[in-house]
C-alpha cells in the first residue's frame, strides 16, 4: 500500500516473568478477642503489633501474614484473619503482640471485593 510501511514480524523475547511465592499454600484463621481493653486500644495499635509479630515469625521460618482486622468497639470485640501454616503460629503471633486470642477458628474462607 502506498504511504504505509509494512511491519515485519520479529520474534520478541518476553519480558513477563511468573511471580510465585516460596511459601506453601496457607490456611486462613479467624481470630477473635472479647477484651474491652484491647478494643479500646485502637485498631491501628493492634494491627501494628500483630503485623510486627507476624513478620518476626515469618522471618523465623513460620509463614504467617495478617490479612485483615476489624474492630467493633461498641461490642468490645476485635476480629482478624491470618494466613498461616497452623493455628499454633497464629497463637504465637498473638502472644508475641501482647494480644492473646480468645478464640481461633481454622479453615475459614475470606473474600474482599
Amino acid at each position: 500500500m502506498p504511504g504505509k510501511t509494512l511491519l515485519r514480524a520479529t520474534r520478541r523475547r518476553s519480558n513477563v516473568q511468573t511471580v510465585t511465592s516460596p511459601d506453601p499454600p496457607q490456611k486462613c484463621f479467624l481470630t477473635e478477642w472479647y477484651q474491652p481493653a484491647l478494643a479500646r486500644r485502637g485498631i491501628d495499635d493492634v494491627v501494628a503489633a500483630l503485623g510486627e509479630a507476624a513478620t518476626h515469625l515469618h522471618h523465623q521460618g513460620h509463614p504467617i501474614r495478617l490479612l485483615v482486622a476489624v474492630n467493633a468497639p461498641t461490642d468490645q470485640v476485635l476480629y482478624s484473619v491470618f494466613a498461616a501454616e497452623s493455628a499454633d503460629a497464629v497463637t504465637q503471633a498473638c502472644l508475641r503482640a501482647g494480644c492473646p486470642a480468645d478464640r481461633i477458628t481454622s479453615g475459614i474462607q475470606t473474600r474482599i471485593p
